[in-house]
């Protein structure tokens, strides 16, 4: 949840976070941008990054994860009851969580500083998986792929497309991914790793 204050409408921009405004167009079209412009990173305060789980088929739920102030959620992937990857951000940066005991413990495996931004994570299996996300930039964004094959121990970044932002992930084999992006042009596209 982003804090209070985040989304605002000006002009034809509908801001719904730091990072992510809508731009109206004249004729009533929409295009949709991931603001690059640093210096409104930080402005606003009160991320919260919350985590539940439930056991009873979503008739209850309890917190598992629940951190303020300092990053929001965007991707989880669960391989099973025990293991799960969650992907996060916020003005500081982006972070990877994993864990491994139904989310009673959960450990930082990866910080990206400021500027750098993780929307979702997919794992294959207990060991290999993808973060993808992007590098924000004063005027346009760099695409990041973080690959690991040690279940998060480490994260390597396998390829930088420019003017590229990936905001999904799926892995269909070992050595295998498609991610969608945003381009900088405002257009879409689906990358291919193999």
């Amino acid at each position: 949840m982003w804090g209070e204050g985040a989304r605002r409408s000006f002009g034809r921009t509908y801001q719904f976070s730091p990072r992510v405004q809508i731009i109206r167009g004249a004729a009533g079209d929409a295009s949709f941008e991931v603001n690059t412009d640093q210096s409104i990173m930080g402005a606003v305060n009160g991320y919260y990054g919350v985590i539940q789980k439930s056991t009873d088929g979503g008739n209850t739920f309890q917190t598992v994860f629940n951190e303020t102030g300092r990053l929001y959620f965007n991707g989880i992937d669960c391989l099973d009851d025990l293991s799960c990857w969650v992907v996060g951000e916020g003005p500081a940066g982006a972070w990877i969580f994993k864990t491994s005991d139904s989310g009673r413990t959960w450990v930082e495996q990866i910080a990206l500083g400021v500027g750098m931004s993780l929307m979702d994570v997919q794992m294959l299996n207990q060991n290999e998986g993808w973060a993808v996300g992007g590098e924000i930039l004063a005027n346009t964004f760099n695409a990041l792929f973080l690959h690991t094959l040690d279940g998060g121990k480490t994260w390597t970044n396998t390829n930088t497309i420019p003017n590229a932002f990936p905001n999904s992930i799926s892995i269909p084999s070992s050595g295998k991914a498609f991610a969608t992006a945003f381009l900088r042009n405002g257009l879409s596209a689906i990358l291919a790793y193999k």
